[in-house]
């Protein structure tokens, strides 16, 4: 059993059909398990309950429910628990054999992964969809833990009709005073420098900057594995002590990022386990400095000219959305105590417009 549970979702009940779920009203109940595996309903408080899938999976494992029309609704949430230790477990998706459709392929780490996944991704005819199928794509049998399945979302919702995953909301507003800060990508700082793709790795993937609403954009990648990012021109992050980038993710990916100077030196930081959603990262900048492997480590901060980000699982990445990137240092104490005489409250929507690299740079 899960030392925690899965918290409790926040989608407006109006718009949401549910599988299983302790937080909305039933709208396609569980009836069984059929395929492989035994299902067990576990009550965790009076109020909560979660499901349980032993010995399964080594075959597709069958929740099945009375036919039900989730056709008006875009997303399919799942929140699942991996019993596993260590390792990347990648399961498979699919709604009943048929709605047709396509398998959603997943890789997900130990412990709760929370999903949100896209139902065009399916591509299924969901009019009368009578069981939600999971397998585990290794063949073995596992044992996994359930909580809030539904589908939610419908046409008056924020999805982007043309990138759907994009995010419908911002990334969080960054709190650091502008002083000591130096941006690379942000609407929130003045940034005077321009990231472009300098290389777009095997396969290639593709970065482009979108407009998530009006005046707020993010950086877009699409099928990443690998891929190199050019600052122009080279930044001077000398006395800076922490990387920040804000990103979003429409799964559960890991991802590695590094850095790397004018003379060719780069470092890398630690991989960063990804949640659905939102993720705001805050990594040392001495990480990249020190040597790791055959990454001496930037030996020139006052000459920074590359990002490198790539996918720790060997797959790559469908898409990732990032905001907010810049370095940043502590306050001395002094200015400190100055700012907390005059506080400056900071109105993003005032700001001075964030300077962009021409589109043909993207």
């Amino acid at each position: 059993m899960p030392a925690e549970m899965a918290p409790a979702p926040t989608h407006d009940a109006a718009k949401v059909k549910s599988i299983f779920s302790d937080t909305y009203t039933s709208y396609a109940e569980v009836t069984q398990l059929t395929g492989t595996g035994t299902m067990k309903i576990f009550n965790v408080s009076a109020q909560q309950k979660i499901m349980k899938i032993e010995g399964g999976l080594n075959h597709w494992a069958n929740l099945n429910f009375n036919p039900s029309d989730f056709s008006d609704r875009s997303h399919l949430h799942l929140d699942i628990y991996i019993v596993r230790e260590t390792g990347t477990t990648t399961l498979k998706f699919r709604f009943d054999e048929t709605s047709g459709g396509n398998e959603v392929k997943l890789p997900l780490e130990p412990g709760w992964n929370y999903l949100d996944i896209p139902l065009a991704d399916f591509n299924a005819n969901l009019v009368a969809a009578t069981q939600f199928r999971i397998i585990n794509n290794s063949g073995s049998a596992i044992n996994v833990f359930i909580d809030n399945l539904y589908t939610y979302g419908d046409d008056n919702t924020s999805v982007n009709p043309d990138d759907p995953t994009a995010p419908a909301t911002s990334a969080p507003a960054p709190e650091h005073p502008e002083e000591d800060v130096v941006s690379l990508f942000s609407d929130a700082y003045e940034t005077t420098l321009s990231l472009s793709q300098t290389h777009p790795g095997e396969p290639s993937s593709q970065m482009e900057v979108i407009d998530l609403s009006e005046g707020d954009q993010a950086i877009r990648f699409t099928g990443m594995n690998w891929t190199l990012v050019g600052i122009n021109p080279a930044a001077n992050l000398e006395g800076m002590e922490w990387l920040h980038f804000d990103v979003y993710a429409i799964n559960t990916p890991k991802l590695n990022i590094g850095m790397g100077d004018v003379n060719g030196n780069e470092g890398t930081a630690a991989t960063q386990y990804l949640q659905m959603g939102w993720n705001s990262i805050d990594l040392p900048m001495n990480v990249f400095t020190q040597a790791n492997g055959s990454k001496p480590g930037v030996q020139d901060l006052t000459q920074v000219n590359l990002l490198r980000l790539w996918s720790a699982s060997g797959f790559a990445i469908s898409k990732l959305y990032f905001d907010n990137i810049y370095a940043y240092k502590r306050a001395t104490p002094a200015a400190r105590s100055s700012r907390m005489k005059s506080t400056r409250l900071r109105n993003l929507s005032c700001r001075t417009p964030l300077r962009r690299a021409s589109p043909s740079m993207w």
